[in-house]
C-alpha cells in the first residue's frame, strides 16, 4: 500500500510542478508580445522559434534515451476470481501491446484494484486518427492561448485558465465514465467563487480604485480566446489519457510541436506575406535584454518542453479531473509573475479577497488529497 501511496504522491507532486510552470506561461508570453520593449509583436512570430527550440531539445533527448513508454509499462493485474482474489502479479509489457484503462474503481471502491487489458499493437489507422485529432487540438490550444496573452493581463489569463476544474470532471465523466474523487465539487465551486471575485473586482462598476485595471473590449476578446483554449485543452487531456498505449508523452509533444509550427507559419504568411518586418520585430523582442531572453527560455524550455512532457505523464497517472483540480495554482503563480516580472500588480482589496479564497481552497484540496493517499 505504501508503494501505491508513494506513486500517488509522486504523481501529485508532478502535477503541482506542471501547474506552477504553466502558470508562468501567460506572464512570459505577454512579456514577449504585448509588453516587448520594442513594441507589440505578433504572437505567432514568438511561438515559432519557441516551438523550434522545443523540437530540437526533444529530438536530442530521444537520441540519447528512448522514452519510457517505448520500453515498457508496468501493469499490476489483480485477479477477480474467488480463488485468487487477493493475488497480485507484476507484468512488464511492451507499450505497443498494452492499453491503459482508466482506474475508475480507485474512486468507487475501497480497494486499489487496477485491471489491465492486453491487446495487439495499435493499428495504423488508429495511430493516424489519434495523431490527427491530437495535432488539431494542440495547435488550436497553442494559437488561441498565445493570442489571448497579447490582449489582456496575464493574471486574467491565469484566472480564466483556472476554470479548468469545472470542465475537466465533466469531460472525464461524460467521455470516460470515471467517478470523481470525494470533495472535488466543493473545491471546484469554492475556487470558482474566488476567481469570480477577482474578475468582478476589475469591472468599472466595483470600487473604481484610482489606477486599478478596468476591463476593456481587448480584455473580453482575450478572455473569450482563452476560454476556447481551456475547452480545447480539456479535450486534449482526455486524449492524453486514452492514448497511453499508442504514443509516449514525448511523441505526443513532438506531434503537437510540428502541428503548431505549421499553423503558426501559415498564419504569419497569410497575414504578412513575404514581408520581413514581423520577423525583425520578433527578433528584436527576443533579444532586447536579459529579461526577454529569460522569458524566451522559460517559454521554450520550461513550458513547451519540460512542463508539456511532464503534463502527459501526470495526467496519465492521476486522470484529467484530478490534474485539472489543481489549476487554481496557476492563478497564484500568474499573479506573482505578473506583479514581480511585468509590474502589473493587484490594485484593490477585493481582488485580494478572491486570491485568498483560491489559495485557501487549493491548500485544502492538496491537504485532503495527501491525507486520502496516505490512508
Amino acid at each position: 500500500m505504501s508503494g501505491r501511496g508513494g506513486t500517488r504522491d509522486n504523481a501529485i507532486l508532478l502535477t503541482i510542478v506542471c501547474h506552477s510552470v504553466w502558470g508562468l506561461y501567460p506572464v512570459v508570453a505577454r512579456k514577449l508580445t504585448a509588453l516587448s520593449p520594442t513594441g507589440p509583436v505578433d504572437s505567432n512570430v514568438v511561438l515559432i522559434p519557441a516551438k523550434i527550440v522545443s523540437v530540437l531539445l526533444l529530438a536530442a533527448l530521444s537520441m540519447t534515451k528512448r522514452p519510457p513508454a517505448e520500453d515498457a509499462i508496468q501493469l499490476t493485474v489483480q485477479a477477480s476470481s474467488s480463488t485468487n482474489a487477493n493475488a497480485e502479479s507484476d507484468k512488464w509489457l511492451p507499450a505497443e501491446d498494452a492499453i491503459e484503462l482508466i482506474p475508475a474503481q480507485e474512486a468507487t471502491s475501497s480497494t486499489d484494484t487496477q485491471t489491465a487489458v492486453t491487446t495487439g499493437p495499435p493499428s495504423r489507422s488508429r495511430k493516424i486518427k489519434v495523431a490527427v485529432l491530437w495535432s488539431f487540438l494542440a495547435s488550436t490550444r497553442a494559437v488561441t492561448n498565445l493570442a489571448s496573452c497579447a490582449l489582456t493581463l496575464s493574471y486574467n489569463i491565469a484566472l480564466i485558465n483556472a476554470t479548468t476544474p469545472i470542465f475537466s470532471p465533466l469531460f472525464e465523466r461524460a467521455i470516460l465514465g470515471t467517478a470523481l474523487p470525494r470533495g472535488m465539487w466543493r473545491a471546484v465551486l469554492a475556487s470558482t467563487v474566488g476567481m469570480l471575485v477577482i474578475g468582478v473586482a476589475q469591472t468599472p462598476y466595483v470600487l473604481g480604485d484610482a489606477g486599478a485595471h478596468v476591463l476593456t473590449s481587448r480584455d473580453l476578446a482575450g478572455g473569450l480566446l482563452q476560454l476556447l483554449s481551456v475547452i480545447v485543452s480539456n479535450a486534449a487531456r482526455i486524449l492524453m489519457k486514452t492514448s497511453a498505449g499508442v504514443f509516449s508523452g514525448p511523441e505526443l509533444i513532438q506531434q503537437s510541436n510540428a502541428a503548431v509550427l505549421m499553423v503558426a507559419m501559415s498564419v504569419v504568411l497569410i497575414l504578412n506575406g513575404a514581408r520581413a518586418e514581423p520577423w525583425e520585430a520578433g527578433w528584436d523582442a527576443l533579444s532586447s535584454g536579459a529579461s526577454s531572453v529569460a522569458a524566451f527560455v522559460v517559454l521554450s524550455v520550461g513550458v513547451f518542453t519540460l512542463a508539456a512532457t511532464f503534463q502527459v505523464e501526470a495526467i496519465r497517472r492521476t486522470g484529467p479531473a484530478v490534474y485539472g483540480s489543481y489549476s487554481s495554482l496557476r492563478v497564484l503563480v500568474g499573479l506573482a509573475g505578473s506583479w514581480l516580472w511585468l509590474d502589473e500588480p493587484v490594485e484593490n482589496w477585493l481582488e485580494w479577497v478572491g486570491i485568498g479564497i483560491v489559495f485557501a481552497t487549493l491548500s485544502w484540496w492538496v491537504w485532503s488529497r495527501g491525507k486520502e493517499a496516505g490512508t
